[in-house]
């Protein structure tokens, strides 16, 4: 024979929603009675899920940067001292090499200029009287090279020019880039869960405590007929709230870290001439907040469940 559920009645509704209102507002009460407990657990959670946090949305935002940039670019660096005569005689070298789509020029005087528009290299370049960058050509290549074979064999028939003393090929570099971003990005899921094990610990180990003063009103509630899900009930609001009011201050510090790294972050943005701004994206804020309310809530209900057995009247 099957099992039937109890049919929920209109009194029964009412009497469960008053159940849900009366945990609610003893788990309101318990927050407002021990705030510094309160304080320090929401603080606990917020920094655990803060570092991580900013980590992975620097790592990302980066690594979306420098994906849209051309890696497969080279800077070829031309011998000091060469004259328009040596620069016009490798650009037109490069240029019978084939499969070349442009190449731009930048001058010693070009450099120095972009350099001085950076406030730490004004007073250090002042100081030199001569200018000691060489001429650099950017290389774009057609767009039927794709495959890193082949752009690495056209970087070793341009360096091997007589006039081009050294050549930087930007895909190895972004690629290396990517990786360590990447790596980054690896570990701040890692941290992340790590702080997590610790915070379900700390609300574990509270839990457990708040249960053991509460002992003999447990005992006396078993007695009178209460179920475990009636005791359990405000525990698993006072999770909820933890986890809601704890990742809200997260998105909080992690808002104040990026306003604090603004400024790296636009000599970053002016240095490699790019353009992203480190936000926290919609989808971001709401996946950490009903996460981090789901686990708090999932630990609280495995946390009593296991205590609740322990106590018998």
């Amino acid at each position: 024979m099957r099992k039937r559920w109890p049919v929920l009645t209109r009194q029964g509704f009412k009497a469960l929603l008053r159940q849900h209102r009366d945990a609610l507002l003893v788990s309101l009460t318990h927050l407002l009675k021990h705030p510094v407990t309160t304080v320090l657990t929401l603080g606990a959670i917020a920094i655990s899920l803060a570092l991580p946090g900013v980590l992975y949305l620097l790592t990302t935002h980066v690594n979306a940067a420098f994906s849209g940039w051309d890696n497969r670019q080279m800077s070829v660096f031309l011998e000091p001292g060469s004259d328009t005569q040596a620069v016009s005689m490798v650009t037109e070298q490069i240029q019978a090499l084939g499969s070349i789509a442009r190449i731009e020029t930048i001058t010693p005087e070009q450099g120095k200029a972009s350099l001085q528009a950076s406030a730490d290299l004004q007073t250090a370049l002042a100081t030199l009287e001569d200018n000691p960058l060489p001429t650099v050509l950017v290389v774009h290549p057609d767009v039927s090279l794709r495959s890193a074979a082949e752009l690495e064999s056209l970087a070793a028939r341009i360096a091997a020019l007589p006039g081009v003393d050294d050549l930087l090929l930007d895909q190895a570099w972004l690629e290396k880039v990517s990786a360590t971003l990447q790596g980054f990005q690896r570990l701040s899921i890692v941290v992340a869960i790590c702080f997590g094990a610790l915070v379900i610990l700390v609300i574990h180990i509270g839990l457990r405590i708040e249960l053991l003063q509460r002992r003999e009103e447990v005992t006396v509630t078993k007695l009178v007929g209460g179920s475990d899900l009636y005791m359990q009930r405000p525990f698993n609001y006072i999770a909820a709230m933890y986890g809601f009011l704890g990742a809200s201050l997260a998105l909080l510090l992690i808002k104040l870290i990026v306003w604090w790294l603004s400024p790296q972050l636009a000599a970053l943005n002016e240095l490699y001439g790019s353009h992203f701004q480190l936000r926290i994206p919609l989808r971001f804020a709401v996946t950490l907040i009903v996460a981090t309310s789901f686990i708090s809530l999932l630990s609280t209900s495995v946390s009593m469940k296991i205590l609740l057995k322990q106590i018998r009247p």
